[in-house]
């Protein structure tokens, strides 16, 4: 190994670890950032250590960590008996959250659905029980989500590393 391809592969491993604490930190996207690691080396080596079928399994992977991260809360409160209004008011909090990023609120995305949940639930007149029921599975959702994004990029690092040594 050259150590320009060293350097490349240390750069792209750097990125994938990025990725992966991004699985657990809001505002990082993990499995993009995974993906991205995976490309960089891939585009190096022209394709010919790790080819467009890995970067098509990793892209795959990497869809369904990002919806996974974004449905989950919604996921979450549908599973403990949240309503429609619920769900939708739900949804627009997660778009107000990911919109509360770029104004330096990470967190937002997480409570927007917790909140939006809670609001619906508030306007069905529902009683506090399968209100806070909804709303904690809303919460359960997120951390769900959260587990099985992690794993996900797992599995998408460990897809890079076997391309390499096979």
């Amino acid at each position: 190994m050259r150590w320009i391809e060293i350097l490349i592969l240390v750069v792209s491993f750097l990125v994938m670890f990025i990725g992966l604490i991004g699985s657990i930190v809001p505002m990082i996207p993990g499995p993009p950032l995974v993906l991205a690691g995976a490309f960089i080396y891939a585009a190096f080596t022209k394709f010919t250590v790790v080819g467009w079928k890995i970067l098509l399994v990793l892209s795959v992977l990497a869809a369904l960590g990002v919806l996974l991260d974004y449905s989950a809360s919604l996921l979450g409160a549908r599973r403990f008996g949240a309503t429609r209004l619920s769900i939708w008011l739900g949804i627009l909090g997660l778009l107000v959250g990911v919109v509360m990023i770029f104004f330096g609120f990470p967190w937002a995305v997480i409570i927007g659905p917790i909140v939006g949940v809670g609001i619906g639930e508030a306007i069905a007149k529902r009683k506090a029980i399968p209100a806070v029921r909804a709303s904690a599975g809303s919460m359960i959702g997120v951390f769900v989500g959260v587990i099985v994004k992690f794993f996900i990029c797992l599995v998408m690092i460990a897809i890079f590393i076997l391309a390499l040594v096979l």
